[in-house]
C-alpha cells in the first residue's frame, strides 16, 4: 500500500514538472531566506533533503536545512 502511493506520488511530481505553468518568472517560495529558495530551486538533491526533513522536523527548518548545510560544509 505504502509503495503504490509512492509511486503516484512520484509520478504526481514528474507531470507537475513537465508542465510549463510558472507565469512570469514567478517561482515558488519554499523559504522566507532567498539564496536557500535559489538552492531549493536549482539542486534536486537539495530539494528532495528539504522533502525528507519535512516528514520529521517543521517545515521552516526542513526547506532551510539544504542551505544550512551547504554553508557549513561548503558545499552539498
Amino acid at each position: 500500500m505504502i509503495e503504490e502511493t509512492n509511486r503516484a506520488v512520484v509520478q504526481a511530481l514528474l507531470e507537475l514538472g513537465e508542465r510549463e505553468e510558472v507565469v512570469s518568472g514567478a517561482y515558488p517560495q519554499l523559504t522566507a531566506d532567498p539564496d536557500a529558495n535559489v538552492l531549493l530551486l536549482n539542486d534536486p538533491f537539495a530539494f528532495l533533503l528539504a522533502v525528507v526533513g519535512d516528514y520529521q522536523i517543521p517545515a521552516e527548518r526542513a526547506w532551510a536545512l539544504p542551505y544550512l548545510l551547504a554553508q557549513r560544509l561548503g558545499h552539498l
